[in-house]
C-alpha cells in the first residue's frame, strides 16, 4: 500500500499521506479476524518485504516485553480512573484501591485485624490460583507455577521442570505414569517388597474408587449419594460425576445419566419399606390418628399425643408447637414446657 501510494503521487510530498494511512487504516489492512497473528521472523523464512523489518530480536523475547508493556498500560489506565468504594460508597482515584476496584484498601483494614488481613490475602490468592486450569504446584517448594498446553512447568524458584498432571520429571511425547508403575518403579529400586506394593495397589484403588478430579482446578471430589451432577466447592465449577466433563445446567444428562442403577434401586427400597411401614401404623392406628406433617405436609400417624414423627422427612414433631424435637430434647420433656407455649422469655 505504501508503494502504490509512492507510486501514484510520484514527485509529490509522499510522506503526509503514508502517516495518515498508517494512522487510519494500517490495522484494518493488517488484521485477520480480530488477531494479528505472530510468526516466524521474515529474514528466516525469506517471505514477505524485508523493509518491514525493523528490529534484529527474536520475537521469543520481544513477546514478553510487549505483554509487560501491556500490563503497565493497562494498570496506568487503571490509576487514572474514578472508582466507588462498596463499604463507604465515596468516590476516589484507583490509588487507595486493590487492583479490583471494590473497596478502599483503609475500609477494608478497618474491619480486619492485621492477621485476618493477611489469611484474607493468602486465601485470596489461593483461590484465584486454584481456579486457573494453566496453575500447577512445584511439588519440591509447594509454589504456584504457570504450566504450557503440553503441562510442561517451570519453578520460577527451585527452576525444577515438572509434568502439571503428575508432578514427575518432564517427559515429553510420553504418557504419565500409573500409580502401579510408580510402585513398580519403587519395588524395583528396592524401596517397597512385593507384600507392601501389593498392599498399596489395594488401598489406593479403594480410596480413589469413588473420586474424581474437578475438571477445572484438579481437586479430588468424591461422592456419598445423590444424583452425578457434582460442584467443586473450591472453584465452584459444575460437572458431571460419570464423565469428569464441565457442565452448566441438566442438558448434559440427556446422554449421561444422571443418576446410577445402584442409587435409583436403594431409592426403591427405601420408599418401599417407608410406604410398608405406613401401612403397618396405619393398621395400628384407630381412625382420626393420622396428622399432617408441618413441613413437608404429607399424612403421618401420631406416635402418642404429644409428638408425631414424618416418614417423609424422618423428623418428629411437637403436637403442640409443631417445632422440630430432636431425642434429648424429647427426654428433657418439650410438650408442654414454657419453651414450647412460647413463655420461656417472659
Amino acid at each position: 500500500m505504501l508503494d502504490a501510494a509512492w507510486s501514484d503521487l510520484l514527485g509529490q510530498e509522499v510522506v503526509y499521506q503514508w502517516v495518515e494511512w498508517i494512522r487510519n487504516s494500517s490495522l484494518s489492512h493488517l488484521w485477520f479476524d480480530g488477531k494479528i497473528m505472530l510468526g516466524e521472523d521474515i529474514i528466516t523464512t525469506n517471505k514477505g518485504d524485508v523493509r518491514a523489518i525493523s528490529r534484529n530480536l527474536p520475537l521469543e523475547s520481544l513477546i514478553p516485553s510487549m505483554l509487560g508493556y501491556s500490563s503497565k498500560k493497562r494498570h496506568q489506565a487503571f490509576l487514572e480512573e474514578v472508582h466507588m468504594c462498596m463499604i463507604c460508597l465515596n468516590q476516589s482515584k484507583a490509588v487507595a484501591y486493590s487492583k479490583k476496584p471494590r473497596f478502599y484498601f483503609l475500609c477494608f483494614v478497618r474491619l480486619l485485624s492485621v492477621e485476618e488481613f493477611e489469611r484474607w490475602d493468602r486465601i485470596s490468592l489461593e483461590k484465584a490460583l486454584k481456579c486457573m486450569a494453566d496453575v500447577a504446584y512445584c511439588p519440591k517448594c509447594e509454589i504456584g507455577c504457570l504450566q504450557d498446553d503440553d503441562n510442561n512447568a517451570q519453578c520460577p524458584k527451585c527452576s525444577f521442570t515438572f509434568c502439571g498432571l503428575c508432578k514427575e520429571l518432564w517427559h515429553p511425547g510420553k504418557q504419565c505414569l500409573t500409580t502401579e508403575q510408580r510402585l513398580q518403579r519403587q519395588k524395583a529400586s528396592g524401596k517397597l517388597t512385593q507384600t507392601e506394593m501389593a498392599q498399596e495397589i489395594l488401598n489406593i484403588r479403594e480410596l480413589y474408587k469413588d473420586v474424581r478430579l474437578c475438571p477445572t482446578c484438579r481437586v479430588a471430589i468424591s461422592r456419598i449419594s445423590g444424583c452425578n451432577k457434582m460442584m467443586c466447592t473450591s472453584c465452584g465449577q459444575l460437572f458431571c460425576f460419570r464423565c469428569c466433563k464441565a457442565i452448566s445446567g441438566y442438558s448434559h444428562f440427556k446422554n449421561c445419566g444422571l443418576f446410577e442403577a445402584r442409587d435409583t434401586t436403594e431409592w426403591d427400597t427405601q420408599m418401599t419399606q417407608m410406604q410398608n411401614g405406613i401401612q403397618e401404623r396405619a393398621q395400628n392406628q384407630p381412625l382420626g390418628g393420622s396428622i399432617r406433617c408441618p413441613r413437608c405436609r404429607e399424612k403421618t400417624f401420631k406416635d402418642d399425643d404429644k409428638y408425631v414423627f414424618c416418614w417423609a422427612c424422618r423428623t418428629s414433631y411437637c403436637t403442640l408447637c409443631k417445632r422440630a424435637v430432636e431425642g434429648k430434647i424429647l427426654k428433657r420433656g418439650h410438650w408442654g414446657s414454657p419453651e414450647c407455649v412460647g413463655l420461656e422469655n417472659m
